[in-house]
């Protein structure tokens, strides 16, 4: 008897929501700036990076008024990026330099969103997520101020997603989001070129976390029900 109580229970609470989701196919471009503070021996390192991600591919699962995404990002165009050293305990700038950077890695999210108005074609969300990610980037400096950086990133990103989606038709969709940054946890190994230091002063790993770190995606994309 108790089984069968149990087992009503599970009809009546996941049947329904698993009749009423809608799986579809997303694929969007995205937009990334980040900035990253990590104190290495002799000065703090302040850099800001802007991504262009053309072509991102995930799935929408909306099941009632919640919406699930999964999304894999597979390839990073970057622009060229600023280094800002800043000598301790100062506010003078030793100096700016502008480097070419070869760049790829990758990087996922998953997130779990709420719904609001789930009958209509406008419908606004909010949610969080979590994103996971692994860069290696390799710079050419394009004066004699910097040296030659390879750089390996692995790391976390949980963020706030504001999100609105346009029905479009039975079929179609239109998804916008701009997730925010809340919390950043980050391990680099840095090695910098620079022939007037030793092999190991070459070499720097930093590990650090960053609330309300300096993050913000814009992410606009179709999606398909299958």
């Amino acid at each position: 008897m108790k089984k069968l109580f149990l087992l009503s229970i599970l009809i009546c609470f996941f049947l329904p929501g698993m009749a009423q989701s809608n799986r579809y196919l997303k694929a969007s471009a995205c937009g990334l700036i980040e900035a990253h503070e990590i104190n290495i021996p002799n000065h703090l390192e302040q850099s800001i990076t802007f991504y262009l991600m053309p072509l991102n591919l995930g799935s929408l699962t909306v099941v009632r008024n919640t919406v699930h995404e999964l999304e894999i990002v597979s390839m990073q165009i970057q622009k060229d990026k600023q280094y800002k050293l800043i000598a301790p305990n100062t506010d003078q700038a030793e100096s700016i330099d502008s480097y070419k950077k070869f760049s790829m890695g990758m990087r996922l999210q998953y997130a779990l969103s709420h719904l609001f108005l789930p009958g209509s074609k406008i419908r606004p969300a909010v949610g969080v997520g979590v994103q996971p990610y692994a860069r290696y980037t390799s710079t050419q400096p394009l004066s004699s101020l910097g040296f030659p950086v390879r750089n390996v990133l692995l790391g976390t990103s949980v963020v706030f997603i504001p999100r609105m989606i346009i029905i479009r038709g039975e079929r179609w969709l239109i998804d916008v989001n701009v997730p925010m940054g809340i919390l950043d946890l980050f391990w680099q190994r840095k090695v910098i070129q620079n022939p007037i230091l030793s092999a190991q002063n070459q070499s720097n790993i930093a590990v650090k976390s960053t609330w309300l770190p300096d993050l913000l995606q814009v992410s606009a994309g179709v999606a398909y029900r299958l």
